[in-house]
């Protein structure tokens, strides 16, 4: 059990380490796809994604920092605990 927890910290900090760092190509991709949408607005008001988010339709074009930031220092915590325990 010690050692699945020890693998999902790590998983968490690593998979959010490079949210982070991908922030600016991930900004600029959907920068790029609004310009060559279809739609007739560019512009994503609080009514179209609120309807996006019902459908499920909605994507997260790049990683909240404030989120990405929490889950590094979970994962951190679960794995620095899981190792103390299994060095110990």
């Amino acid at each position: 059990m010690i050692e699945l927890v020890l693998a999902l910290g790590g998983a968490m900090v690593v998979g959010n380490v490079i949210a982070i760092v991908r922030r600016n190509k991930d900004r600029t991709t959907a920068r790029e796809a609004l310009q060559t949408s279809s739609r007739p607005s560019r512009h994503v008001t609080k009514a179209l994604a609120k309807e996006q988010v019902k459908q499920g339709t909605a994507t997260l074009a790049v990683a909240p920092l404030k989120r990405s930031i929490l889950y590094i220092v979970i994962g951190s915590f679960a794995f620095i605990w899981a190792a103390a325990t299994l060095l110990r």
